[in-house]
């Protein structure tokens, strides 16, 4: 089975409630900070349309979060009242080749994501890159539950308690102190920020052995739903 590797990080945060224009504010900053910290994952705008993209227009949510907020209300992508901010970046006539989104304020716990869309247009998907943003989000905001992993395994299902509990397809972290040896299917278990970084593989999903990653986040997800750190996922929303 091939693995169509378009990595993403799904971070479900301790929940805040921040106005609506306060969560923009507070979105730009997390892009801001990833930015700062990587230089390839520069870029975010808010489009108008789709026209902008490869002239890089549109509103800049780090430099100006609330313009950014208006011109995201005045295409009917939110309103205020329904907490939401998303900025993408264009990549090659990929109008969102990358992605961003926060959700706050109305659930259990708020939501940060950002994706990657077509893989071989990115910088290179290393752990070290991922592990690097997981502490910039919980620098950012206090975290109960993160994931990173492909969205394709989720998407389709490939999970192995679909669709009930979060998955554990690459790197997870909880906010529980785990020992290593509940979890020994993982490459590495170790403590970090107050809880337990939980580490599938060392390397990123690969479009061949397909079926051997997937047997790996299997028995992870099943070691971690028995040591009681697979949620499910009506308690994150």
């Amino acid at each position: 089975m091939l693995i169509r590797r378009s990595p993403s990080i799904q971070a479900y945060l301790t929940s805040n409630k921040d106005t609506y224009g306060a969560g923009w504010v507070r979105f730009g900053a997390i892009l801001g900070s990833i930015c700062a910290n990587d230089q390839f994952l520069c870029g975010w705008r808010v489009h108008r349309s789709e026209a902008e993209g490869p002239s890089n227009e549109g509103i800049d949510p780090v430099e100006s979060p609330l313009e950014a907020m208006k011109f995201y209300l005045s295409q009917g992508l939110g309103r205020d009242g329904i907490y939401s901010a998303a900025a993408s970046r264009w990549i090659d006539g990929n109008f969102m080749a990358r992605h961003a989104s926060f959700n706050w304020g109305a659930g259990k716990t708020d939501r940060f994501s950002l994706r990657v869309e077509k893989p071989d247009l990115q910088p290179e998907i290393t752990i070290d890159r991922f592990l690097k943003l997981i502490d910039l989000v919980l620098d950012w905001q206090p975290g109960a539950h993160i994931w990173c992993g492909d969205r394709k395994y989720v998407n389709d299902g490939l999970n192995l308690f679909a669709p009930d509990r979060v998955p554990a397809p690459w790197i997870s972290w909880t906010d529980r102190k785990v020992p290593q040896e509940a979890i020994p299917s993982a490459f590495d278990v170790r403590p970090s920020r107050g809880g337990t970084l939980i580490v599938t593989t060392q390397d990123y999903w690969n479009v061949t052995g397909g079926e051997a990653y997937i047997e790996r986040a299997h028995q992870v997800e099943a070691e971690m739903n028995e040591a009681g750190v697979l949620p499910r996922i009506i308690d994150m929303q």
